[in-house]
């Protein structure tokens, strides 16, 4: 007699629930009450339908990177009279391109 195994193999079709959204009333109201409730995180406000009165101001705008070139160091010599990275120091005070990030 064989004995029945599971297995627990991961799903073979994965859905990604944040692009398959559709705002709607119900969602507003369900993002509404996870909101009002004291549960350390919130939902994403973005999430709201656009006529919302809590809609974010900031979903709109697209998104700024702090990354400031397309290059790739990776494969790059190095020169010992050269220093090995070309790549700006991460979070400089002052830097212009970071605050605008």
């Amino acid at each position: 007699m064989k004995a029945n195994k599971k297995t627990n193999k991961a799903p073979k079709k994965r859905a990604n629930l944040h692009l398959e959204h559709k705002p709607s009333d119900e969602t507003d109201v369900l993002i509404s009450a996870v909101n009002d409730l004291d549960l350390g995180w919130k939902a994403d406000v973005c999430k709201y339908t656009k006529s919302h009165a809590n809609y974010g101001s900031h979903c709109d705008k697209p998104i700024v990177l702090a990354q400031v070139s397309d290059v790739d160091d990776d494969n790059t010599q190095i020169d010992e009279d050269q220093p090995t990275s070309n790549k700006k120091e991460f979070g400089v005070p002052g830097d212009k391109d970071f605050a605008a990030s």
